[in-house]
């Protein structure tokens, strides 16, 4: 789950908080023209306990992983009057994993273990882009934006930078939040538009975008033809001075099940991003979505909280998640189920050096993580989940 503020880290950028700023490759124009790039390379190590309960056993699975992922971007800006400015945004990504996984399930009928599976995985990427896009920005109009697959990855953007809630974690996967669900996980193309201010008296700004997804499908004749997903989102932003903003954000996708037939997912979120304080940062959110397949109706409500603050090298942040799930069943004969599902984080990083070679920053991160999903209507013998997990590694940014 990667999250971003609207215009200041642009759709290409993932990199986190600790980063400074872009290093200038070139310029010209006079400096109103330049190359820059920004930089990230994560090394960290994830410890994972997940305990899966039924009625007669339960489920325990471990996993360790060593990760590193190496991030590049390159900025392109090219002055054209003192009012219009066009530019592009390319993202180069690397990663290399190594897993190991262990599985055992314990019977209360017989009060024993079951036998023990073990898993190994190793990965690795080549250096490829995953993220590409043009802009065409005006202060006075506001700013154009193109996204298109790389041919490796798909866009897997959006309005990334304005479409979910955030958290401060480096490396631990949190629970998608409600909104989430109408966007398409990935997208061949993108086109979003962000408006300027309605002035200074009202710093009132939108955000409208369109994207799609190829999805080949079987038509009545036998023949594989190219559908495509669709998704609409839109953002309202309201700029609380020099602190951040309050954003509400609304989405809708279509999704096709075959040659004729999608179904629709819509979501509404209201969030905030604001650093109350220079070492205070807080993010909040409420949002809900209404899920249609084939079969079924999902119901989404959550909420969230995240707080950061500075002190001194360290910079600790914790938060806390809830989301509740309804299922309804279109047969008319399947009992609805729910589930809640929730989590609280806690972690901080520690900033080593900064600025060295007037370029690189080094951070140390350790964070921890423990998820419940109770299960609580209508599951059968399935009665709850709990996950325990631990990250911990060094950034290097530039």
């Amino acid at each position: 789950m990667l999250k971003r503020s609207l215009l200041s880290l642009s759709l290409a950028t993932c990199l986190v908080a600790t980063s400074g700023a872009a290093v200038t490759v070139a310029t010209w124009n006079d400096g109103k023209s330049s190359l820059t790039t920004l930089g990230q390379i994560r090394m960290a190590y994830n410890y994972q306990d997940k305990e899966a309960n039924y009625q007669t056993y339960y489920q325990k699975t471990n996993q360790a992983t060593w990760n590193l992922r190496s991030r590049i971007i390159f900025s392109l800006k090219q002055h054209l009057t003192d009012d219009l400015e066009v530019g592009a945004h390319l993202r180069l990504v690397h990663i290399f994993m190594s897993r190991h996984a262990s599985s055992v399930r314990w019977s209360y009928t017989d009060a024993s273990y079951g036998t023990k599976t073990y898993t190994y995985t190793h990965g690795k990427n080549p250096i490829r882009p995953d993220r590409f896009h043009v802009y065409l920005e005006s202060k006075t109009f506001g700013k154009l934006v193109v996204a298109l697959s790389t041919g490796d990855y798909a866009t897997q953007q959006g309005s990334a930078d304005v479409r979910d809630f955030g958290t401060t974690t480096y490396y631990l996967s949190n629970q998608a939040r409600a909104i989430t669900y109408a966007y398409l996980d990935t997208q061949d193309r993108l086109v979003r538009y962000d408006s300027p201010n309605i002035s200074e008296d009202l710093p009132l700004s939108a955000s409208v975008s369109y994207g799609d997804m190829r999805s080949p499908q079987v038509n009545g004749a036998g023949e594989t033809k190219r559908r495509y997903d669709t998704e609409v989102s839109g953002a309202l932003m309201y700029q609380v001075g020099e602190m951040g903003q309050v954003q509400l954000l609304a989405a809708k996708k279509h999704e096709y099940v075959n040659y004729t037939t999608k179904y629709a997912t819509e979501g509404y979120q209201l969030g905030l991003n604001l650093r109350v304080t220079p070492d205070l940062r807080i993010r909040a959110e409420v949002g809900t979505a209404h899920e249609e397949t084939a079969t079924l109706y999902n119901r989404y409500k959550g909420a969230g909280i995240d707080l950061s603050y500075k002190v001194g090298k360290f910079t600790p942040y914790a938060g806390a998640l809830y989301m509740n799930v309804q299922t309804k069943y279109k047969d008319g004969a399947t009992a609805q189920q729910a589930r809640n599902v929730y989590e609280l984080f806690v972690g901080s990083t520690y900033t080593v050096a900064s600025k060295v070679f007037n370029a690189f920053n080094f951070n140390l991160f350790a964070e921890a993580l423990h998820s419940y999903t109770d299960y609580y209507k209508n599951y059968g013998a399935r009665l709850g989940e709990h996950t325990y997990a631990f990250a911990g590694g060094l950034l290097v940014t530039w």
